[in-house]
């Protein structure tokens, strides 16, 4: 497996897999480079030569796979999500005002295939295409069932009003409207 270093994160790499490695490690009373030879005595982190696979964590508001790594020059560590990394090692730098995008919609396939840079529209597409996009009844904010906006538009065609079709479904007459004037639900037909 090759693994290629992150740009901007020294001793730290990715595989294409979605794998983030590291070099840095810790020898306690000297540090040695990367040949091998003793150069300070004290103890503390060095980068060596050899690679080791990171721990991933969960983020547990949404899933997505992050590492604790730290960036060069900095000395604390910081959480960074595993997605962008693998875009910024095998695409390049996220140019601006786009975001990574999983092309599955599975926020835990970080293989390099599976991302792209792109605009928020770009992942809305992607989620309609897979599926995973809430609309219509599916949408947590649901106010009216596919059923009901059938009704909505079949009293609409037979003369009733929009605010007596609001009044009847205790909806807003523009809720109405939209229904009625195919801007939401234009998958129904009646």
């Amino acid at each position: 497996m090759e693994i290629t270093p992150i740009p901007g994160f020294p001793g730290y790499g990715a595989s294409r897999n979605g794998d983030v490695w590291t070099k840095w490690t810790r020898e306690n009373g000297r540090f040695r480079n990367d040949n091998g030879d003793l150069i300070l005595n004290g103890g503390g982190w060095f980068i060596s030569n050899k690679w080791e696979k990171l721990n991933v964590t969960m983020r547990k508001v949404d899933g997505r796979r992050v590492v604790n790594i730290h960036k060069s020059g900095s000395i604390k560590q910081k959480v960074y999500l595993v997605a962008p990394l693998i875009l910024l090692t095998f695409k390049g730098p996220r140019p601006n005002r786009l975001i990574c995008r999983h092309i599955d919609d599975d926020n835990q396939n970080d293989n390099d295939w599976n991302l792209e840079w792109g605009t928020d529209k770009d992942n809305k597409e992607d989620q309609k295409r897979n599926g995973t996009r809430p609309s219509g009844e599916s949408h947590g904010r649901c106010k009216v069932s596919d059923s009901d906006c059938k009704k909505i538009i079949f009293f609409n065609k037979f003369g009733l009003s929009q605010r007596k079709i609001a009044k009847i479904f205790n909806i807003t007459q523009t809720h109405v409207s939209y229904i009625v004037n195919k801007k939401s639900r234009k998958y129904l037909h009646i």
